[in-house]
């Protein structure tokens, strides 16, 4: 049996020889009848070669009427040879193919086209043709003469590639297939798209020469290797475009093989995963932030030196957000100057002594003004404010600032500065805020510790001087805690300091008033005092009434 899966230039070749065939039967044993006698086609030896032959054989007059059809053509057709003869040519065409098919008939020339065929059943036939007019002795044309092989299955194939071809070109997805090689044999459209190539830009190319960059090379051929070794590869790769650029890609790439199982290409599949990079290493940066923030908190509120606790918050900032530069500058006493309190990166000698000004002489006196962050990205090109020498003469190109806001008034400004040029994110900025507030917090609780201490100092001296009343002296708090307890106190309910201490004064005394206690508490807060008569109970059970006098204590904020 014949081979009928053909190249088309097999068939080409098969169409030449049975047509110099035909033309050497032509000239040996000429018939006087029609197109088909002149072939010598109505009797003997080579017609019935013809019918044998794997192509099929048409004839047709000057009207397009069959005059022969061997035994193939038929057979193409799904009819008879008996049932071509007579009818028009044109009945067995597509109907899309007509048009094509009556210019052909008409010229009647030597040419090969692709065109599809229509069978008894209505079933579509694709053919290879080639026709060539037959001309009498005088040179007058009588007929035409067809040649036509199926190529049904090719066409399908081809079809088949088509449509595969246009699956991949809708993948949103890079797909490059090589062969052995590593030569590109497709790009997709998207492929296109990613690295700037078109497809006939790179086909016949070696892949690693059109996308990897150079640094990625020698990691290239080590999984050339893996896949000519029947393994798959797949991870993260730095890709390069046709303008030079690159970025990372996820890859995966297959070996490929044929009906054999012998290795013919390898295919590959590769996606920009920058966006994807980028949002990773947002979250990482955001978590060291946070979790550098919450440590910085800790040390902060746990009672170390102020000094200490901004110096380690300049160290953080510089640190984490990877800057030259960190700074706290203090809002001074006048108003018109930052002093430099903490530094790191700045010439030695300047913290505690070097200033700048506020308002607009200085990023650090505009943000004071502006009441919210301050971002630089050019120094040299900002209008907002002067660029103070303290960051002019260190070589400060990029920074951003934030308030280190007191309890009723701003303690300074918290810095971070670089010398590269650089976009400051939204995380960044947040975080930065976040050491300004832990920062604030260590202040306050500074504050609040030194006049804790110079008011308890105040209340010692007080305390001795109330333990030598004879009265019941007694403090408590606005929750009604007791808080102080006098030794007049003491004798007269029978309770110790150490037990009285941090009880509600309501339950331990058992109150009895006068007046609603509500009434009594909002005249103590609208006059300050109260006087009246109360009933207490006494350790040992029983009651006293006592002339009660009340007096509220401010601190300095009121």
């Amino acid at each position: 049996m014949r081979d009928r899966a053909k190249t088309k230039d097999q068939l080409v070749s098969e169409l030449a020889a049975l047509r110099q065939k035909v033309s050497e039967l032509e000239a040996s044993e000429t018939g006087r009848g029609g197109a088909a006698d002149m072939l010598g086609l109505g009797e003997g030896w080579y017609r019935r070669i013809i019918d044998a032959a794997y192509e099929g054989v048409w004839v047709i007059d000057t009207e397009g009427k069959t005059e022969y059809a061997n035994g193939r053509m038929a057979e193409m057709l799904g009819c008879t040879t008996e049932e071509m003869i007579g009818r028009s040519a044109l009945d067995f065409v597509y109907e899309a193919d007509l048009a094509d098919a009556e210019r052909r008939l008409e010229r009647g020339i030597g040419e090969l086209a692709e065109f599809r065929q229509r069978r008894k059943d209505g079933s579509e036939l694709w053919v290879l043709s080639s026709t060539s007019p037959i001309q009498d002795e005088s040179g007058e044309t009588i007929g035409v003469l067809g040649m036509m092989t199926d190529i049904t299955e090719r066409k399908r194939a081809e079809e088949r590639i088509h449509f595969q071809a246009q699956l991949l070109d809708a993948v949103g997805q890079a797909v490059i297939a090589t062969d052995v090689e590593g030569n590109i044999i497709y790009w997709n459209r998207f492929a296109e798209t990613l690295y700037g190539w078109s497809a006939e830009e790179v086909m016949g190319r070696p892949v690693t020469d059109v996308v990897m960059s150079e640094d990625q090379q020698e990691r290239a051929d080590e999984i050339m290797s893996e896949l000519k070794a029947d393994m798959s590869w797949s991870g993260e790769f730095v890709v390069r475009r046709r303008d030079g650029t690159t970025f990372p890609a996820m890859v995966t790439d297959a070996p490929v093989y044929d009906e054999r199982g012998n290795l013919t290409g390898i295919i590959g599949i590769s996606a920009d995963i920058t966006e994807r990079k980028r949002a990773e290493k947002e979250i990482e940066t955001r978590t060291r932030q946070q979790a550098i923030a919450a440590r910085f908190g800790y040390r902060a509120l746990s009672g170390t030196d102020l000094q200490v606790v901004m110096n380690e918050a300049v160290t953080f900032v510089a640190e984490t957000l990877e800057v030259e530069y960190g700074k706290v500058v203090e809002l001074l006493p006048e108003g018109d100057e930052l002093l430099l309190r903490a530094g790191v990166g700045y010439e030695e000698g300047l913290v505690g002594r070097a200033t700048e000004k506020t308002g607009f002489g200085s990023q650090a006196g505009y943000t004071l003004l502006s009441e919210e962050p301050v971002i630089i990205e050019n120094l040299r090109e900002e209008e907002r404010f002067n660029a103070s020498s303290l960051l002019r003469d260190h070589g400060v190109v990029s920074g951003m600032s934030v308030i280190v806001q007191g309890r009723e008034s701003p303690f300074g400004i918290l810095g971070a500065h670089t010398k590269e040029l650089r976009t400051f994110t939204e995380d960044d900025i947040n975080f930065l805020q976040a050491i300004a507030n832990v920062l604030a917090a260590a202040i306050e609780r500074k504050r609040v510790e030194e006049e804790l201490a110079k008011r308890m100092e105040t209340l010692g001296e007080q305390a001795r001087l109330l333990d030598l009343a004879h009265d019941a002296i007694l403090v408590r708090d606005m929750n009604g805690t007791i808080t102080f307890w006098n030794r007049g106190a003491e004798d007269t309910y029978g309770w110790s300091r150490e037990e009285a201490v941090g009880k509600s004064c309501l339950s331990l005394l058992k109150k009895q008033f006068p007046e609603p206690p509500e009434e009594i508490e909002a005249e103590l807060l609208r006059e300050g005092r109260w006087e009246g008569e109360l009933v207490h109970t006494k350790r040992d059970g029983t009651q006293a009434v006592v002339a009660s006098r009340w007096a509220l204590e401010r601190d300095d904020h009121g």
